[in-house]
């Protein structure tokens, strides 16, 4: 099975930032969207980007702010880590039933 960047990842592991109340996930749609999501209990911040893939390096702009900033990135069984300016993140895959479950807490908090 190829592995693919494609779907939703959480924040699990990051060089530079503490432990935070906040949760980060990235969701990547097969489109080219990238959607950037800062969750706490009080509310969602979310930053709407667009990437793409060449070779090892992710390319990744926000349309309201053009810049387009490149990141190494590599998939390993479990992760997708990251490497932006030195800086490393790990992100896990999100389940369906996790991600669900998820919808369904920040439909309920409305």
């Amino acid at each position: 099975m190829k592995k693919s960047i494609i779907g939703l990842w959480i924040l699990i592991e990051n060089d530079t930032v503490a432990a935070s109340k906040e949760r980060v996930f990235m969701e990547f749609k097969p489109n080219g969207e990238l959607i950037l999501t800062y969750s706490s209990r009080e509310k969602d911040s979310i930053i709407f980007l667009t990437y793409k893939i060449q070779g090892d390096v992710l390319v990744t702009d926000q349309p309201s702010h053009p810049r387009p900033e490149e990141s190494s990135f590599y998939l390993t069984d479990k992760n997708l880590e990251i490497i932006t300016n030195g800086e490393h993140s790990s992100y896990r895959r999100v389940g369906f039933l996790e991600n669900l479950t998820r919808k369904i807490r920040r439909f309920i908090q409305k």
